[in-house]
């Protein structure tokens, strides 16, 4: 397990991919790299907490677009049925920072002899700008 853990975050913080950013065409052509870590605590079988960083990079890589940070919690209801709230805080670059709330609900179904799995996620989410 903690060797998968190192693994996840070399492969995260040393060897990023740079890719062209989609959007607006006056900035087509600019590289961004999107870069973070997430931990994850499992509680019991029913609850998880999660703490995740990111820090995104535009303009060929040279300018900090956003940086955030998100804490949350997931509660587990069922084999496929859980609850997730969190909260994140994100510093932009424009000079504006932006609170975010936001609560998902997710089922998910494996059908085994097939392989296939169904997954849907509600999201309802509230932002604020400090």
């Amino acid at each position: 397990m903690l060797k998968k853990v190192l693994f996840t975050i070399l492969i995260g913080t040393i060897f990023p991919i740079a890719v062209e950013a989609q959007g607006d065409e006056r900035v087509s052509g600019t590289n961004e790299l999107w870069t973070g870590i997430t931990l994850k605590y499992k509680l019991n079988k029913k609850i998880r907490f999660s703490l995740e960083e990111q820090t995104r990079m535009t303009n060929n890589m040279n300018d900090l677009r956003s940086h955030f940070f998100e804490a949350g919690v997931r509660y587990r209801t069922s084999k496929n049925f859980s609850y997730k709230m969190n909260y994140r805080y994100t510093i932009r670059n424009e000079g504006h920072n932006v609170h975010r709330i936001s609560l998902d609900a997710n089922t998910v179904w494996k059908l085994k002899p097939t392989h296939f799995t169904f997954a849907y996620r509600f999201r309802a989410q509230h932002s604020f700008v400090v």
